[in-house]
């Protein structure tokens, strides 16, 4: 029967909730409802003191890394790869974990002589504690990240492939390519069946609309962070939290998505929590390279999220969005 759902399957829908991030929780032999870690991801979007944008983005599977995207609006109209990201460390890096420290460093590559180390490759030293994150990748990175509030999670129970999925804030301060920038860092840790790569993993291959991860600093010192996710089938997630905690955690999301004449982003609104939020990109924060790398009509683009009615000035904000236009329309979440 084409449209048989089995016993267990629950189309995707998502348990949304909050948890207080704890170092000794994610040790990759520490299974989660049978799912062990399959990735983790640090990334973030820091200002320099001129305002331009600065998107970074490391991913982990175990030990192995391919390397910092680095992205900068700073001699562009748009988010270009900085071409000193392929002076990065990539490959086979060290781990050493404690119940208090996990550190990534001494990738195995750098190590095989001088002669055969590309030119100009920096080492990549970075440290993962619940007092918060030191990241440094020679003289294209150095930051300090202090942890903001609590963590968002969001389950999705099926037969075969669930999947549970993290979010942890950090709000970051250092040094992108020479220039004093701050901004925020988050970390991902993402649980699903072993032997799929999140790209071709069903959440991502066929539900994910559009992914939304934010995080903003105010005048007055207070500091949010939170994730609005529209999939199809009953994929939807909504939480935001603040520096004294939780605000909302729910699968209880509208979205309606305007793109633009070309398919990108021209502004997301999403209502969830009892609050509507709006999405308005950086008209110089679009991943272009970033994008191009991916299939599928795969999106990515910066800005801000704000709540609406939130007047209060902002400091320093920044979205990760990333959605696939052809499945917004598909899932009549596109207005206009």
């Amino acid at each position: 029967m084409a449209n048989h759902r089995a016993i267990g399957d629950y189309h995707e829908r998502t348990i949304v909730g909050s948890f207080d991030p704890r170092i000794a929780d994610v040790e990759p032999t520490k299974a989660k409802y049978g799912l062990n870690l399959q990735v983790q991801y640090f990334y973030g979007g820091l200002r320099d003191d001129d305002g331009h944008l600065y998107v970074l983005e490391r991913k982990f599977i175990g030990p192995m890394t391919s390397g910092l995207w680095l992205m900068t609006n700073r001699d562009a109209e748009h988010l270009r790869l900085a071409p000193a990201s392929l002076r990065t460390a990539r490959g086979e890096i060290r781990r050493h974990f404690t119940p208090e420290a996990h550190r990534y460093a001494d990738a195995l590559m750098a190590k095989v002589g001088k002669d055969l180390v590309p030119e100009g490759e920096q080492p990549l030293d970075l440290s993962f504690t619940d007092g918060g994150i030191t990241w440094s990748e020679g003289d294209l990175l150095n930051c300090e990240a202090t942890p903001v509030g609590t963590g968002l999670m969001h389950y999705s129970p099926m037969p075969h492939d669930s999947l549970l999925y993290t979010m942890q804030a950090y709000r970051a301060e250092g040094t992108v390519m020479g220039r004093h920038a701050t901004g925020f860092v988050l970390v991902d840790h993402g649980y699903w069946p072993h032997g799929q790569e999140w790209k071709e993993f069903r959440f991502f291959a066929h539900s994910q609309v559009a992914w939304n991860v934010f995080a903003n600093e105010y005048d007055d010192g207070t500091v949010e962070a939170g994730f609005f996710i529209q999939g199809l089938n009953d994929f939807a997630v909504a939480g935001t939290f603040d520096t004294k905690g939780p605000r909302f955690a729910t699968s209880d999301l509208s979205t309606a998505l305007t793109l633009a004449g070309d398919d990108w982003m021209a502004s997301a609104t999403y209502s969830a929590g009892g609050e509507e939020w709006v999405f308005t990109p950086d008209p110089a924060a679009q991943m272009r390279e970033f994008s191009s790398a991916r299939w599928a009509g795969y999106r990515a683009q910066a800005g801000i999220t704000r709540r609406v009615g939130d007047t209060r000035p902002l400091k320093v904000g920044w979205t990760w969005l990333e959605f696939f236009a052809d499945r917004a329309r598909a899932g009549g979440f596109t207005t206009g």
